[in-house]
């Protein structure tokens, strides 16, 4: 689970599992429809390499494991 992710397949894995893409500035926001458990990444992170860290921290404030991240 130490994997680095780019910023794509962040959005992809969000966007699948029911979480909404709003632009907000130089941000864009993930949001759980129906909820306020929300993260959000630059714009310019998209196409970078986002470590194990960042990403462990996107997955608490989603209530979500890192395992469950993923699938």
């Amino acid at each position: 689970m130490g994997r680095i992710r780019k910023g794509r397949e962040i959005n992809s894995a969000l966007c699948q599992k029911g979480f909404r893409r709003e632009t907000d500035g130089d941000h864009l926001c993930y949001i759980l429809t129906g909820s306020d458990i929300k993260t959000k990444i630059s714009h310019g992170m998209m196409g970078r390499d986002i470590g194990s860290e960042l990403l462990g921290l996107m997955a608490r404030q989603l209530h979500l494991t890192k395992k469950k991240f993923w699938t």
